[in-house]
């Protein structure tokens, strides 16, 4: 009796030895794909905060690159050179791939939609720009023609009066005279418009070339053949300076307007929609660290509290 009574204890020692080390065993394990199930779960949160601090530093460079294209533009519109362009042309290729990276990896709703409404109006920008390079392209190349022109036509006037003296002065009185001072006129009207770029500018261009050749007809009525054919060479001339000045003055109003009225607010705007994104972004990403600290806290207390329970377990 007392020998089956010993050996009853024994195994119920043993089973509990066991039974004790199974479920320390059990709570081990159990803590254990908890915890890897909860590092999981944080690579996920460092993964999503990774990516967040990515889109805010797109979202930066994006408003740092629409600002560089401003002081770009500004300074193409000052030099109007080739190097100020090609550093404007490479400023502006640069913001439209970060505004494609930013459609691409934007997760808010509000700023996919931000960053495809700046996609088009960065579009409609870069046609304006285009426009601009033309019409500044097309006004420098004007402006020395007209310079050429305008010399070569002063040449033509004074051989003109040179005629006039020697065969025609009875005829023509002062007439030579006064159209020398009329070309004068016109082309002095023409320095002007391109040193201020006034709108009223080709009006008063109008206006000289106007008298100018009231003169040049009265001068087509002479019977001095010289006179004629000396005043047919001027007339030439001076047709082809009205047409440069008309090329120029088209050029000029359209590039002043574009660099003036029309793009300046264009790339403020899109400055100001940037930054907005921006702000909105980095917020995000402040957000996304709060929770992802608070979310380590809160694991890390769970897991010193099963530790405490297994040891008292234990």
């Amino acid at each position: 009796m007392a020998t089956s009574l010993g050996a009853h204890m024994r195994v119920t020692v043993i089973a509990r030895i066991f039974g004790g080390f199974f479920v320390l065993v059990a709570l081990g394990i159990a803590t254990a794909s908890f915890a890897a199930w909860q590092f999981v779960d944080l690579g996920r949160q460092i993964t999503e905060l990774t990516m967040m601090t990515g889109r805010a530093t797109v979202a930066l460079q994006a408003a740092s690159g629409l600002s560089g294209v401003r002081s770009a533009f500004l300074r193409y519109t000052v030099s109007a050179d080739d190097k100020s362009l090609q550093e404007l042309r490479q400023q502006e290729a640069a913001i439209a791939r970060i505004l494609d990276e930013g459609i691409a990896y934007a997760i808010l709703a509000v700023n996919q939609d931000a960053y495809r409404g700046l996609r088009r109006d960065f579009d409609q920008y870069a046609a304006s720009s285009a426009k601009l390079e033309a019409a500044t392209k097309s006004l420098t190349e004007a402006r020395g023609r007209l310079a050429t022109a305008g010399d070569a036509m002063s040449a033509a006037i004074l051989t003109l009066s040179e005629a006039v003296d020697e065969g025609a002065s009875q005829e023509l009185g002062h007439t030579a005279t006064d159209l020398g001072v009329a070309i004068d006129a016109v082309r002095i009207a023409n320095l002007r418009f391109q040193a201020t770029g006034d709108a009223s500018g080709p009006a008063k261009f109008t206006a000289s070339a106007a008298k100018a050749k009231s003169l040049l007809d009265m001068m087509g009525r002479s019977q001095n053949q010289r006179v004629v054919t000396m005043r047919g060479a001027v007339v030439t001339l001076f047709d082809a300076y009205q047409k440069e000045f008309e090329h120029y003055a088209a050029a000029r109003l359209l590039a002043d307007e574009l660099s003036t009225v029309a793009l300046p607010p264009q790339i403020l705007a899109m400055i100001a929609s940037m930054t907005k994104i921006a702000e909105r972004v980095q917020q995000a990403q402040v957000d996304k660290t709060a929770e992802t600290e608070a979310w380590v806290t809160k694991v890390t207390t769970i897991q010193m509290a099963l530790a405490m329970v297994g040891l008292i377990l234990g």
